[in-house]
């Protein structure tokens, strides 16, 4: 699997934060109905932080930049013809998580935005992680 990777060290990297951002996701899930602090904090983020950063139109623009990352994805495999798979996982994350981002609020989810930051994240982590991948033709 290593011998596939071009920047070994920056790939292992990449999915040390993916790994961290599903702990911290996961983290997040857990504690909201657990913990009343974790409570106040996201309701304080929800109501005051996330608004003015995360409006309609960024949520947009961001699920715009992951399928531009996607269609630079499928132009890659399809000039060098490998890595299928890793475009297939990456196309399913970036349709899952536009599907739940688009069906989706603050009202019908609690944690809607960081559920917002963790895809947009994952998939951009993905992006680069395909990007460390050896596309090198084979002669």
């Amino acid at each position: 699997m290593l011998r596939k990777i071009h920047f070994k060290k920056f790939y292992i990297f990449i999915a040390v934060l993916e790994i961290i951002l599903i702990v911290a996701l996961i983290g997040w899930n857990y504690f909201k109905d657990r913990k009343m602090g974790m409570v106040r904090h996201i309701m304080h983020k929800n109501i005051y932080k996330f608004p003015k950063v995360l409006t309609e139109n960024n949520i947009k623009l961001m699920l715009g930049v992951l399928i531009l990352f996607v269609i630079i994805q499928v132009i890659l495999v399809i000039v060098y013809k490998k890595f299928i798979f890793s475009l297939v996982i990456n196309i399913i994350l970036v349709i899952g998580s536009a599907y739940y981002i688009l069906t989706n609020n603050v009202d019908s989810e609690f944690i809607y935005y960081y559920i917002v930051i963790f895809c947009g994240g994952l998939n951009t982590l993905r992006f680069l992680q395909f990007l460390t991948l050896d596309l090198k033709k084979e002669i």
